[in-house]
């Protein structure tokens, strides 16, 4: 099957906001919700409120006409892959490392999909990151750099306007080395979206994306290609992005492994910044689960427009990037 892959080739650092307190963190990658909001808000930009109202309106209807993962790095032209997580890597060794992977490769992750051993690539030298990354031993070898991402925490002072008292807090902000950035992939289920939809990322590149863009973060230049997967029916999928299951699906959970989060934060729109979003519980990329058959697309949008909010609705995206996988017994 073939996806569209957008690199989202860093003009800058950026902040990807985990943690609003007196120390802000920030993730290494971006998740499907937050991707899928800057998205909407470039399309609005582009293309007016009445043409996002009617591709909202689809995906309301459980017919999406794209779906997409989260934002994952990439290194060279080697794509990362969030690691299932039913993945013991005690099965193969007992070197402690290997608990810090949060990544591995396509070659990896299709292998862990397709449910072969992987013990000929769990090799303390092919962890890179820190060793949050594992890549194949061919790979290494042609890596230009195993410093993928670089973190710091960049000291700001905020004034408070009634008492003018200065306070000092630290705003983190992650930089990508050479060649390398994030990616996603999008399933363009609707052909005729295909040139809106990649028209209103080339605008959000412009605009930035993730926090602190006053400042020039979150820029971006967007490169499109298509890529294909193997995606044949399995009895088990494990999600790209993260998944709010519909009613019906709850049943998927059991026996499942997955982990969950908590997604809060503020409504980003010309209406309103200064309003907070309901929080809601999702299940995050990498969890694994049955495939039960007769659906073609998991989960939905999450309405989590605040009591009293009457300008617009406000979701969460919702839907599960799903890749077929073999789990074994």
């Amino acid at each position: 099957m073939e996806f569209t892959i957008c690199k989202i080739k860093p003009r800058g650092s950026f902040h990807l906001g985990e943690k609003e307190m007196v120390l802000e963190k920030t993730s290494n990658y971006i998740h499907s919700d937050t991707l899928f909001s800057a998205i909407c808000n470039a399309y609005r930009l582009f293309y007016g409120n009445e043409e996002l109202k009617k591709v909202l309106n689809l995906f309301e209807g459980r017919e999406p006409p794209f779906l997409i993962s989260s934002a994952f790095p990439y290194i060279d032209e080697i794509l990362l892959f969030p690691i299932p997580k039913n993945t013991d890597f005690g099965d193969y060794t007992k070197d402690k490392k290997f608990r810090k992977v949060e990544f591995v490769s396509r070659t990896i992750f299709e292998r862990i999909t397709g449910g072969e051993d992987i013990k000929e690539h769990i090799i303390g030298e092919n962890l890179v990151q820190g060793n949050h990354v594992l890549v194949t031993s061919k790979e290494r070898t042609k890596l230009s750099t195993d410093k993928i991402w670089t973190i710091k925490e960049v000291p700001r002072v905020v004034i408070d306007r009634k008492t003018s008292a200065s306070n000092i807090y630290h705003f983190g902000e992650i930089a990508f080395a050479d060649n390398c950035g994030l990616y996603f992939l999008m399933d363009l289920r609707m052909k005729e979206y295909e040139k809106k939809v990649e028209a209103a990322i080339r605008v959000l590149g412009d605009e930035g994306i993730g926090g602190d863009r006053t400042y020039g973060k979150g820029l971006f230049k967007a490169d499109f290609k298509e890529v294909k997967m193997d995606l044949e029916p399995k009895d088990h999928f494990v999600t790209l992005s993260l998944y709010h299951p519909r009613e019906e699906e709850v049943s998927i959970l059991q026996n499942g492994y997955y982990e969950l989060i908590n997604r809060g934060g503020w409504i980003y729109s010309i209406e309103a910044k200064n309003k907070r979003r309901k929080t809601v519980r999702m299940l995050l990329e990498g969890s694994v689960f049955n495939a039960p058959t007769g659906l073609e697309v998991y989960g939905g949008l999450a309405s989590v427009k605040p009591k009293g909010f009457r300008d617009h609705e406000v979701y969460r995206y919702g839907y599960a990037f799903a890749v077929p996988m073999e789990v074994g017994e």
